[in-house]
């Protein structure tokens, strides 16, 4: 397994292994350092009516699709289409970065491990932690008027927390699951109706076996049903697959008994590791596992689980690379989007230094790819941030660069790359799958 033997990111508060918390029984300085951080006051957000750059005409049309279909252009389409001299300019080859200014009703303080979640047009906040302090607290961020607010929920929410996993179901219900603070895990689930607000805790079918608590886990969701993977209960890294039949949530039984199954998965498993990413290709049963750390390394390798025959796999050596793209590079505590058949890792911990650096994984090719990145002023190198895509703009938010807490949003302008929401239909290399296919 290709891996850096770099130790991962440190702290003065962590010993001299460099261990991510959840992967061992130490405290971790997300949670209970006294560095230089714990001093950081929280400013106030501007007050200036600024707003995201408004995107040109070209920046808001995909790029034109073949036979009329743009919901189904592909990736060898979208390569294959010329400029034509008679068309208007197209938008700006380079990537954007914009800081958007903190505004609203309520504003998050800087925060790290916490959670980002789509839901239509708004991204909705949960929990994490500053330099000291672990939070249960929920903002949402209007995306459209960029206006952030904190609404009052009702019910029994998740304790204070870090490094869980937050999944939408059914685009209503977000789905909370462990976490921890400081030495404490967790393994409780709680499910919030995005509709109304009110926090449930479903209870668990009597004789189901229930993931162990940890955190620094992954979660994805299959068929309306959640899955969890890996994370470090604070002795050792774990490697264990989980499915919760979440499909049975509905508005008029938001909290049904729920019945966890332990999933035996058979291939070329991965090493036990958190702080990694999991993407679930859309509109395919593939997972692509990237990145993180067992404690000890930092992990480069990319490996595939197909949901169907719970099959791991590694992905044959790439079909296409740029000249001067990179070989698969060590990552944990980074961000991983899917943009239609490209995965955009963003920033985290290369086992020497968090980076700020924009890797472009091309799912049909499984290569790695570059792109211009521009902006008047770039976000900071950062891990534990978060990463979303929502109106084809890619979202930052907040993150930890081993001495700054970041409270600070981004957007990221797709420039030339704006076609890519676009594409849905591509071969997975690797896998002999297909998006646009169900199996």
């Amino acid at each position: 397994m290709a891996s850096s033997h770099t130790p991962p990111p440190t702290s003065p508060s962590q010993n001299g292994s460099g261990t991510p918390s959840a992967l061992r029984s130490q405290p971790h300085p997300l949670a209970n350092s006294k560095d230089r951080n714990a001093s950081l006051k929280y400013q106030q957000p501007s007050q200036l009516k600024q707003q995201i750059p408004p995107r040109s005409a070209s920046h808001n049309q995909p790029a034109p699709a073949q036979h009329g279909t743009p919901d189904r252009t592909t990736h060898q389409q979208q390569q294959q289409q010329q400029p034509d001299g008679d068309l208007p300019p197209g938008p700006t080859a380079a990537m954007h970065w914009s800081r958007i200014p903190l505004k609203g009703s309520a504003t998050p303080p800087p925060l790290r491990a916490h959670t980002t979640t789509v839901v239509g047009s708004r991204l909705f906040v949960f929990a994490g932690c500053d330099a000291s302090l672990c939070y249960a607290d929920l903002y949402v961020l209007d995306t459209e008027t960029l206006w952030w607010s904190k609404p009052k929920a009702h019910g029994t929410p998740p304790l204070p927390c870090r490094a869980h996993s937050a999944s939408l179901i059914h685009s209503r219900y977000l789905v909370v699951f462990g976490g921890g603070d400081g030495p404490n895990y967790y393994n409780s689930l709680h499910v919030l109706d995005t509709a109304t607000f009110t926090w449930h805790k479903p209870p668990t079918t009597p004789g189901t076996t229930v993931p162990s608590a940890r955190r620094a886990h992954t979660a994805f969701v299959y068929n309306s049903d959640l899955y969890i993977y890996a994370g470090g209960d604070g002795v050792r890294a774990l490697s264990d697959l989980y499915m919760l039949n979440t499909s049975l949530l509905t508005p008029s039984n938001p909290a049904p008994a729920l019945t966890w199954t332990l999933l035996p998965t058979k291939g070329n498993a991965p090493a036990n590791r958190g702080y990694h990413t999991t993407n679930l290709i859309r509109n395919t049963p593939h997972l692509i596992l990237y990145g993180g750390s067992d404690g000890h390394e930092c992990f480069s390798s990319i490996h595939i689980l197909n949901l169907v025959t719970l099959t791991w796999s590694t992905p044959p050596p790439a079909l296409a690379t740029q000249p001067a793209a990179p070989t698969s590079p060590p990552r944990l505590s980074h961000s991983a989007t899917q943009i239609g058949s490209y995965l955009f890792i963003l920033g985290g911990h290369d086992g020497s230094h968090y980076n700020n650096t924009i890797l472009l994984l091309n799912l049909v090719t499984m290569s790695w790819e570059t792109r211009s990145v521009t902006g008047k002023e770039l976000p900071a190198g950062r891990g534990y941030h978060t990463a979303v895509l929502c109106d084809s703009r890619l979202w930052l938010y907040g993150g930890y660069d081993g001495g700054n807490l970041f409270g600070d949003c981004w957007v990221l302008e797709l420039g030339a790359s704006a076609y890519l929401p676009q594409i849905t239909s591509f071969d997975v290399g690797g896998t002999g799958g297909h998006a646009g296919d169900e199996n």
